[in-house]
C-alpha cells in the first residue's frame, strides 16, 4: 500500500516591499518552507480576498435583471464590516423577508429576515457613470474581496447591453465567482 505524504508544505509569497533571503528560511526550525520570489501580480490571495469558505459569512452579490438596460445589485452575507464604507458611498441597506419562518428564544416563530446592500436601478447604458458605481464599490469598498455571483430576474438576452457590461465589466475582475 503507498503511504501519503502528510508534509506540510508551506509557501512564502514575497510582496511589494517586503523581502525575505533564503538565509532566513535556512534559520527557521521547519524545512518545508519554500520561499517563491517577489511578485505583485501572481499571489493566490490579495489583501483583503480572505474569508471564511462557508454559511452566512460569505460576501455575495446578486444581479437582478431589470430589462435589456436595466440592472439592480444586492450584496448580502457579512456586510457588517463594510459597513461605513458601503453608507459613505450611498449603498444602502434593507432587510428582506424570505418565505421561510424561524422560532425566536421566547418560541415565536417570525418571517426569517435577510439584509442586503442595494444599488436599485443602474441603467448600463447611461453616461453619467451609474454604472461604474458598481465596480469602484467592489474594488474601493470591499477591496476586491471574493465574492460568489449570481444573476436572477429577468432572462438575460444575448447582446443586450446587459449582458455586454456583465461580460465586459464584471466578468473580467477575478475577485467575482460565477
Amino acid at each position: 500500500m503507498k503511504q501519503l505524504d502528510k508534509t506540510v508544505r508551506v509557501q512564502i509569497h514575497q510582496h511589494g516591499a517586503q523581502y525575505v533571503d533564503d538565509d532566513f528560511v535556512r534559520e527557521l526550525n521547519y524545512e518545508h518552507y519554500n520561499l517563491l520570489s517577489m511578485t505583485d501580480d501572481d499571489l493566490p490571495l490579495k489583501w483583503y480576498e480572505s474569508q471564511p469558505v462557508i454559511g452566512k459569512k460569505l460576501v455575495s452579490m446578486t444581479l437582478q435583471i431589470e430589462d435589456e438596460k436595466t440592472v439592480s445589485i444586492l450584496w448580502g452575507g457579512n456586510t457588517w464590516a463594510f459597513r461605513q464604507a458601503l453608507d459613505e458611498t450611498g449603498i444602502s441597506g434593507a432587510y428582506f423577508e424570505d418565505d421561510t419562518e424561524r422560532t425566536t428564544k421566547d418560541g415565536d416563530t417570525k418571517p426569517a429576515r435577510q439584509y442586503f446592500r442595494l444599488l436599485k436601478s443602474i441603467d448600463v447604458t447611461a453616461t453619467d457613470g451609474t454604472a461604474s458605481k458598481v465596480k469602484d464599490a467592489i474594488e474601493n469598498v470591499f477591496h476586491n474581496l471574493n465574492m460568489k455571483c449570481s444573476i436572477e430576474g429577468a432572462t438575460l438576452v444575448d447582446d443586450s447591453p446587459v449582458a455586454e457590461w456583465i461580460e465586459q465589466e464584471l466578468k473580467s475582475m477575478k475577485c467575482l465567482h460565477w
